[in-house]
């Protein structure tokens, strides 16, 4: 098989909304418009996997294109390989300062970004396909390691507005 030939993604993990948490249930509250969702629970469960999974399908089927957040470069570099364990044929490029984009047969995914860079990513990063932005590991425990931003609020809402603009029809994942 040449380079030039495309192999066909498959997603390696399937839904199982019986002994995790589903993301497709939020979906069905859709008919009241919403669009930010906040989402707490165990560790396991299943939070980060079903968005993930929801948004590899989204791609597949619509070419709808995803960003996922980190608060801190650190943490969105060790996000690098992913996509990996989710989908077959993605490949991770660099962006530089610890941000990447994911790549399935030469069309582009989605973004990984970091909070802390937000105001980078107002010119040159094209966000037109991005319909849905996850924000994982937002919700920090009292007297852990990490700290919240001192104007965080104001930086994530400077990156919706960045990424979605005027749009309508997006979907926020805290």
């Amino acid at each position: 098989m040449s380079d030039e030939e495309i192999k066909l993604p498959k997603l390696l993990i399937k839904r199982e909304p019986d002994k995790y948490w589903d993301v497709q249930r939020t979906y069905s509250y859709s008919n009241l418009e919403l669009f930010l969702y906040i989402i707490t629970g165990g560790r396991g469960i299943g939070k980060t996997t079903s968005c993930l999974l929801d948004v590899c399908n989204r791609w597949l089927k619509y070419e709808e294109e995803f960003v996922y957040l980190r608060r801190y470069k650190e943490e969105t570099k060790k996000q690098y390989t992913m996509l990996d364990q989710i989908m077959t044929e993605v490949k991770t490029v660099g962006m530089g300062e610890g941000t990447f984009k994911w790549i399935c047969n030469k069309k582009r995914m989605g973004y990984a970004l970091t909070l802390t860079l937000q105001q980078t990513y107002k010119s040159g990063v094209d966000f037109s396909k991005v319909t849905t932005l996850i924000f994982d590991e937002s919700i920090l425990m009292p007297g852990g390691m990490l700290r919240y931003l001192p104007n965080e609020i104001d930086s994530f809402l400077e990156l919706i507005s960045t990424i979605f603009r005027h749009r309508k029809g997006y979907r926020i994942f805290i």
